[in-house]
């Protein structure tokens, strides 16, 4: 449906005018020829007529607020949305920033649960711990277990002033 044009000045003086006389709205429409409705519009709030009306719900996240989050977000990407919660003051739920911060742009993945350790792991560890804590710099890393056999000699493939743990030390047999 098409909407008219909104009331001019000549109209609105005009209105306003035969309502001082006591006219009805109905009789004030027929003779500015206009309807009903767009007079008591005008009468009910002449200063606010053809004005646009705010539409919809106001944002809860503030610019300012926007801002907080988006820095506590590039500080630590790992926080979860209480935690950001709590650290900007934000006066809104974490579903309502998980939302504000999926709009800007970011996208969150949930963290992968490892295994708890058990008091086996924890025990394993340790031993490992103390059998290898006298252990000079040469065999610090655990990241060869190439074995290259030279005249009988073994030592790592690639891995150069042995910092690499070679693969004979890590099946238990002494290194030269």
């Amino acid at each position: 449906m098409a909407k008219a044009k909104h009331l001019a000045d000549f109209e609105r003086g005009r209105i306003v005018e035969l309502h001082k006389q006591g006219l009805s709205q109905r009789a004030i429409a027929a003779e500015v020829g206009r309807s009903k409705t767009v007079i008591l519009h005008f009468l009910n709030d002449p200063e606010g007529y053809g004005t646009k009306k705010s539409s919809g719900r106001p944002p809860k996240i503030s610019p300012a607020l926007s801002r907080r989050i988006r820095l506590a977000v590039r500080q630590d990407t790992g926080r979860s949305s209480t935690q950001i919660k709590a650290i900007t003051d934000a006066d809104c739920s974490p579903l309502t920033i998980r939302r504000h911060l999926r709009g800007t742009g970011f996208r969150n993945k949930k963290r992968l649960q490892r295994p708890r350790l058990l008091q086996r792991h924890k025990t394993a560890r340790l031993d490992f711990a103390r059998v290898h804590q006298t252990w000079d710099g040469r065999h610090h890393d655990l990241g060869c277990v190439f074995l290259q056999w030279n005249n009988g000699a073994s030592s790592c493939a690639g891995a150069s002033n042995s910092s690499w743990l070679c693969g004979d030390v890590a099946a238990g047999i002494p290194h030269d």
